[in-house]
């Protein structure tokens, strides 16, 4: 206990190769912690022998997604990231092809628009639309992402290709534009690290006044 989602990614890979095969259930949803002030008047939240209670579960109910004022956890991000309806596999990145896989059991991907941004250090290069019209429930189809290489590349760099698939239309849970799905694939574009590239940026970071 502690850990709400510790193991996640491992239980999806198992739920999602066996028929049949369940498990990795979140618990719990929610922080159960009673908001308290310390003498320093700061605000914490208690939970088991905070109130000089024995014996007592300690942390055991402060393991949830959300605090207990519903303020999410990065752990959300996770949960987020494995229950996503859409997947992008690399297949062969020097010609910008992706398989993108429809995990949905009953509706396509119609109602979601994908945007594609090529990074530099995390920097915005390129972005762009993709059309992804057509793709049925539990359909995969192959699309070659239409972008350029960099001609110039910044020495020791990593360059990636985020792909986000948004909502088209506001619908009853969520507005339009929501991210319901996201994937950032390496791109192979390496630019080594030269003796020259060192000495230069030493040699600027070097005050000689």
């Amino acid at each position: 206990m502690g850990n709400s989602n510790g193991g996640l990614a491992d239980y999806w890979k198992l739920i999602r190769s066996n028929k049949g095969f369940q498990g990795g259930f979140i618990w719990d949803w929610i922080d159960q912690g009673i908001l308290q002030i310390d003498k320093d008047g700061r605000s914490y939240w208690a939970y088991g022998g905070d109130f000089g209670d024995e014996p007592n579960d300690k942390n055991f109910n402060i393991n949830g997604l959300v605090g207990p004022d519903r303020v999410p956890h990065p752990v959300m991000n996770e949960c987020k990231y494995l229950f996503q309806p859409v997947t992008v596999t690399p297949l062969k990145m020097r010609q910008s092809l992706v398989r993108i896989e429809n995990r949905r059991y009953f509706s396509s991907l119609d109602d979601l628009k994908c945007f594609w941004q090529v990074r530099e250090n995390g920097k915005i290069l390129l972005e762009g639309g993709l059309k992804i019209k057509g793709i049925g429930p539990g359909e995969t189809t192959d699309i070659s992402v239409p972008f350029k290489y960099p001609s110039e590349m910044s020495p020791g760099a990593s360059y990636h290709l985020d792909l986000v698939f948004r909502t088209a239309e506001k619908t009853s849970w969520c507005p339009a534009g929501y991210e319901v799905a996201r994937e950032q694939l390496e791109l192979p574009l390496v630019c080594p690290i030269t003796f020259d590239t060192v000495a230069t940026e030493i040699e600027g970071s070097v005050d000689t006044s």
